[in-house]
């Protein structure tokens, strides 16, 4: 069985499988929403709820990237108590990322090894090449 999203809109909680999602994290990066999640309309508590999923799923700067247009698309049309299947969100994401990607070369700053990687951000290039973040010392090719 696919794990699911669901939404309580009289609570206005939210579960990604049997973990409850809260704003905290997303209220740190931006705060549009101090009272929390909501969905439906296009306002503040769907931006929280939109970037507080893509952050359980994407780095910050991917899903700063895409929360808005998530938003849109996925969570002002939730009506409702909601359930909605993760993997369609992956799906989104992996869609819309193609957009925002950014062409890297990522070098080891210990071996000197040195590669191109194609990423959302720089944080996915390190990972991508296998290396921490700490270790890459990285530039942005221009397209």
């Amino acid at each position: 069985m696919s794990k699911l999203i669901k939404g309580n809109l009289e609570t206005g909680r939210v579960w990604i499988g049997k973990s409850e999602l809260l704003p905290g994290k997303s209220q740190k990066i931006r705060n549009h929403s101090p009272s929390g999640f909501s969905w439906g309309y296009g306002g503040s508590g769907p931006a929280q709820l939109a970037l507080a999923i893509l952050l359980k799923f994407v780095d910050s700067e991917t899903a700063v990237s895409l929360y808005q247009e998530f938003k849109w698309d996925i969570v002002a049309r939730w009506e409702g108590d909601f359930v909605y299947p993760v993997r369609d969100i992956l799906g989104w994401i992996e869609v819309h990322k193609l957009k925002y990607l950014k062409t890297y070369r990522v070098t080891d700053r210990i071996t000197k090894q040195s590669m191109t990687i194609e990423a959302a951000s720089a944080q996915e290039a390190c990972e991508f090449a296998g290396w921490m973040i700490g270790q890459c010392h990285i530039q942005v090719l221009e397209r």
